[in-house]
């Protein structure tokens, strides 16, 4: 995959994952039910004390990582890939707490979650793929 595929691809899963965080924001704030699939566990998920970093609902921290990656893949260069494999590390090891979570703590699975845990996942292979693809800046000596 080119460096161009790779950033393309990056931009495009931080921007899904970014409207599943979106859709998780608004229903957590409207109060509305969340639509469910396969299994019904997403109140339970989304109503569950992991849900939620203080006050403030895990899916708005996701919301803004998601747009902070889709950002990194605007720009071309070694800090933007280091800064988007950073961003995109943190996110998946987040991701994977949080499966885990669902898994084997609440005994149920958000979907929704799942779904952007999962992207979470595959930005962090990109991140890998883009560092080493991404050419070095010139030594300034």
């Amino acid at each position: 995959m080119s460096l161009r595929g790779i950033r393309a691809a990056v931009g495009v899963f931080a921007l899904a994952a970014a409207g599943i965080s979106a859709y998780l924001v608004t229903v957590h704030y409207s109060g509305g039910p969340i639509a469910c699939f396969a299994g019904g566990g997403c109140e339970t998920v989304q109503n569950s004390e992991y849900a939620q970093l203080g006050s403030m609902p895990l899916s708005v921290l996701g919301l803004a990582a998601y747009l902070a990656l889709a950002a990194t893949a605007a720009f071309r260069g070694e800090l933007a890939a280091l800064a988007g494999f950073a961003l995109g590390l943190s996110v998946g090891i987040v991701a994977v707490y949080l499966i885990v979570v669902q898994a084997a703590v609440l005994d149920a699975i958000c979907v929704w979650c799942l779904a952007s845990d999962v992207i979470a996942l595959v930005l962090v292979v990109l991140g890998v793929l883009r560092l080493r693809a991404e050419p070095a800046a010139p030594d300034p000596l």
